[in-house]
């Protein structure tokens, strides 16, 4: 009883545009009352202060990013092969189970290559990989399944075993020994956060853009043909790719200022010569 309850609240909340703004501009009030009280604490529960270093700070917005598309593959994958292509419960199961296989041998070698390799040139690769998954799933049509889905699956696994293994590495390693445990928690926040704001973002822009094309409040897609549900999910995977480009934005500044920094030491030393 109280599943049915909490999914109908969560249908009216995510397929309602004013109570969601509402809600988010709550949380954004509260957000700020937030960081004003960690500024004038004397013992902050969050140390505003450790996101002073600008690259360990992109790279956080980088895999926040990353976090928040995640999920929108998660939530709508089920219900664009079930719902959509009238796969049977089992075989979508089934379809379902190939990026987890893929990310069982992606991640150990992408721990390797991380190691021996450029970690930033790793995550590069990644997010094309992550990228090129979305632009699958955005030209996808329902033709050619389930093989261009398994295609997707595996690109995504990939692109996020490259991109997570090289991006907490750098994050990590841009931290002080002291500092080690705030950042750690800081990422685990940003996978936490991401995911809700995913799932969020990818309900609401699903059903809305649903609704908008049948012209009336859709809450479900249950009876909704293929084209209407491919439509629903083409407008969010095109927010996601716009994501992963500001991923790659804020990984490009990163580079930058580290360039920058270097050449600041270069001079330095030189002038001090």
């Amino acid at each position: 009883m109280e599943a049915t309850i909490f999914y109908i609240i969560g249908a009216q909340i995510l397929t309602n545009f004013i109570l969601s703004l509402i809600l988010l501009v709550a949380f954004l009030f509260v957000g700020a009352l937030f960081i004003r009280y960690e500024k004038r604490a004397t013992e902050p529960l969050l140390k505003l202060s450790i996101f002073s270093n600008h690259t360990r700070r992109n790279y956080l917005l980088a895999a926040f990013y990353t976090f928040i598309v995640s999920y929108f593959f998660t939530l709508l994958a089920p219900l664009y092969l079930q719902i959509g292509l009238k796969f049977s419960s089992a075989f979508t199961g089934e379809l379902l189970m190939v990026a987890p296989l893929i990310a069982l041998v992606a991640n150990p070698l992408a721990g390797l290559l991380v190691d021996q390799l450029n970690r930033t040139s790793v995550m590069k690769w990644g997010l094309l990989f992550l990228m090129l998954s979305q632009v699958g799933l955005i030209i996808s049509n329902g033709n050619h399944e389930p093989t261009t889905f398994i295609l997707v699956s595996i690109l995504l696994s990939i692109g996020t075993a490259l991109f997570g293994t090289a991006n907490n590495t750098l994050i990590m390693q841009s931290a002080e020994l002291q500092e080690r445990g705030l950042v750690g928690s800081l990422n685990s926040l940003d996978r936490e956060f991401g995911m809700i704001l995913g799932t969020t973002i990818a309900s609401f822009t699903y059903y809305t853009s649903i609704s908008m094309q049948t012209n009336k409040s859709v809450q479900s897609v249950l009876g909704q043909p293929l084209n209407v549900i491919i439509h629903g999910q083409r407008v969010v995977y095109i927010i996601g790719l716009l994501l992963f480009l500001l991923a790659g934005v804020a990984i490009y500044k990163s580079k930058e200022m580290i360039k920058n920094d270097a050449i600041k030491t270069k001079r330095s030393r030189r002038s001090s010569i």
